[in-house]
């Protein structure tokens, strides 16, 4: 488990400009769709994705919450550090499960973010 941001965009400007600011990765990808544009995409992962969490955070609107748990996560890897290669206890393990399933269902299409975890619509 870690950390990752990425954005996707038809304009390479801002991954572009994150690419510079933040590091991290840039590649041209596939659209979602058969005729879609290709679409340029940036990624930055672990220490790297929380420091441009830390700096963007101000200027985020729709993925604060998910942001809000990055940073938490980082805290709790921080707390929990320990050795290069270090069998995780199965306590570690599901605390990052939770972590990952939080964000999942932030990113549910549809789901409150604030009714964790997500509960299917009543049929009428």
């Amino acid at each position: 488990h870690y950390e990752r941001i990425h954005l996707r965009g038809v304009s390479p400007i801002i991954p572009n400009l994150l690419k510079a600011t933040f590091g991290g990765n840039l590649h041209l990808g596939k659209g979602y769709t058969r005729n879609a544009q290709p679409l340029w995409c940036w990624a930055v992962c672990s220490q790297q994705a929380s420091k441009a969490i830390q700096v963007l955070f101000p200027y985020l609107r729709l993925k604060k919450p998910q942001a809000r748990l990055l940073l938490a996560f980082r805290e709790y890897l921080e707390a929990t550090k320990s050795p290069r290669f270090k069998t995780l206890s199965a306590e570690m393990i599901n605390m990052r499960d939770r972590f990952r399933e939080q964000v999942s269902a932030l990113n549910h299409h549809g789901a409150d973010p604030l009714v964790y975890p997500p509960q299917r619509p009543k049929l009428l």
